[in-house]
């Protein structure tokens, strides 16, 4: 698996830069479903206070379903195998979400916000009273 090979990388910066090089050869629409999962993730982590779900739980939970193998007879023991890998890279992909993506901070601090705008309540105006 070569994305495995990525992760074993003792470099920081030479692990990085291979997992780059991997999502960049994804198909267009994976790479961008991909780009949006991690995006999201983001954006979960912003409120890790509150929430609890750092980068390290949100990749346990999901490294096994986001890095499953093809269907077959030895893929259940392939990803009991290989869990602490898709663990650290969906970690890597959350924490480097901007070098990974090429994205611009601006935009997600302006898809943050939208976030924080959404998950705060607003009140609703008062009804008048019916005994006028």
């Amino acid at each position: 698996m070569l994305i495995c090979i990525c992760i074993a990388s003792e470099d920081h910066d030479e692990r990085v830069y291979l997992i780059k090089n991997v999502v960049k050869k994804l198909p267009y629409c994976n790479y961008v479903l991909l780009k949006r999962i991690i995006e999201h993730f983001v954006i979960v982590t912003d409120f890790e206070a509150t929430n609890h779900m750092y980068a390290t739980n949100l990749a346990i939970v999901f490294g096994p379903t986001l890095l499953q193998p093809t269907p077959g007879p030895a893929s259940f023991a392939t990803t009991m195998s290989n869990l602490g890998h898709h663990q650290n890279i969906v970690k890597y992909l959350i924490l480097n979400y901007h070098y990974l993506f090429d994205v611009e901070c601006d935009e997600t601090e302006k898809d943050e916000e939208d976030a924080k705008a959404t998950a705060t309540t607003v009140e609703s105006p008062t009804t008048p009273s019916l005994k006028e």
